[in-house]
């Protein structure tokens, strides 16, 4: 890994002001870890919301909420790097900064001249499925993809192809950039939950039947969009219109995508609320939790989801930040989470759309924070899915979502509907 100068901000104990308890009910992470997340994700939003961050050279950061510390990715000096770091030592955080050798701009200049030159990959014998900016053990730019001699489930790896496509990337953007078969096999997901009635919340089931196969997704939070509570899904969940699995009911007509972030608002009336728990979970049996606001993470955060065809999963770890696809509609940076519970998933085939939060504990835990959006899965399990609405699916133990800050911030006349 690159690194540069550091700079450290000196660290005090957590003290009696904590705010918001939270837990993500992971089973193994425990509650001062997860309070210690909350307490960064406080610095991380500060970040996100500061007037001279996309002037500036911030390009992520690295929690460690073990130690309340945390490792800021920056490429150049500025003013907001200094003022961070008093930030940072204000909330009693240690933090460092790392140098880092492309800024966002150059990174995402990166993807997508390496998106656009599929071509050229396909011509060694590679697919391109993705492109991951930035990670925490590398700062190497990483080509995501598959060799296309061989079958996705197979576990040999054609290193020709990998060595090939290799060359081809670093033809376009230098020799900081590598290719990974590992975790390559990126796919959309396209779901009660199965019976939601308007208004909707987050995480309901949405299809339509388009013979011969069946487009299903899942809804996302709900916005105010030029005043009105509107229901959300994955931009490319554009099977529309929708109903819900059992023939009723109407999710409504496109009203807007928004240009990063990958969200489609749709013309039906949305609800600040959201399913958590099972995929049969139903309304009235304390599972159903309300939207408080927006939560900004981190790499090393841990999140949890929730998607209409396998329920809630939690105890995902964010392991990178923007990770590019194209998601049928352009370029979209992703923030990638793996599961960390042996066995379990991440998500199921056709959970787009669902919900990706912050669960908050008592006297708070009926309420969550959003973070983002499910768009896409990687590292396949194949169809070991556990319980699921669709038996038969293909399942992910990675799961790739958007920034809803990033996609409100996308979406003129938009904000997020909260309890």
């Amino acid at each position: 890994m690159t690194t540069g100068g550091t700079a450290v901000a000196s660290a005090a104990d957590v003290g009696s002001e904590e705010r918001g308890d939270v837990s993500n009910v992971p089973g193994d992470v425990d509650d001062r870890v997860l309070r210690n997340q909350l307490r960064i994700g406080e610095l991380t939003s500060w970040i996100a919301q500061h007037e001279s961050v996309h002037g500036s050279g911030y390009v992520s950061q690295v929690n460690d909420a073990e130690n309340l510390a945390v490792r800021l990715l920056w490429h150049g000096q500025d003013d907001l790097m200094v003022a961070t770091l008093e930030r940072a030592a204000g909330l009693g955080i240690s933090a460092t900064v790392e140098q880092w050798p492309r800024s966002l701009s150059e990174i995402e200049d990166a993807a997508r001249r390496l998106l656009e030159a599929e071509s050229l990959f396909a011509d060694v014998g590679f697919e391109i499925t993705g492109v991951q900016g930035v990670a925490a053990d590398t700062s190497d730019i990483v080509v995501l993809g598959v060799p296309t001699d061989r079958s996705r489930s197979a576990q040999d790896v054609h290193a020709g192809s990998r060595d090939a496509a290799e060359d081809v990337a670093k033809s376009i953007t230098g020799p900081q950039t590598r290719v990974s078969t590992v975790g390559g096999d990126i796919a959309l997901t396209n779901g009660s939950r199965s019976e939601p009635t308007p208004p909707y919340w987050a995480g309901s089931a949405m299809q339509r039947h388009l013979p011969p196969t069946t487009d299903i997704c899942s809804t996302g939070f709900s916005v105010l969009y030029n005043g009105s509570p509107r229901a959300t899904t994955a931009r490319h969940c554009d099977a529309l219109p929708y109903t819900a699995p059992n023939g009723q009911g109407s999710f409504g007509n496109s009203l807007a995508t928004s240009l990063d972030g990958a969200l489609r608002v749709l013309s039906a009336t949305g609800g600040p609320r959201m399913f958590d728990g099972p995929w049969d979970v139903g309304v009235n049996t304390g599972l159903e939790k309300g939207l408080y606001g927006l939560f900004d993470v981190g790499l090393n955060d841990y999140v949890c989801v929730s998607g209409a065809t396998s329920g809630s999963h939690c105890n995902l770890q964010v392991t990178a930040m923007y990770v590019y696809i194209d998601d049928g509609y352009g370029m979209v940076s992703t923030i990638s989470a793996t599961q960390r519970t042996a066995g379990q998933i991440a998500i199921a085939g056709e959970d787009s759309g669902g919900s990706v939060f912050m669960n908050y504990m008592p006297p708070n835990d009926y309420n969550v924070s959003a973070i983002g959006m499910i768009q896409a899965g990687r590292d396949s399990v194949g169809t070991a899915c556990g319980s699921v609405a669709y038996p038969g699916i293909e399942c992910y133990r990675t799961v790739l979502f958007t920034s809803m800050r990033t996609a409100l911030n996308n979406l003129p006349g938009a904000s997020l509907l909260t309890f």
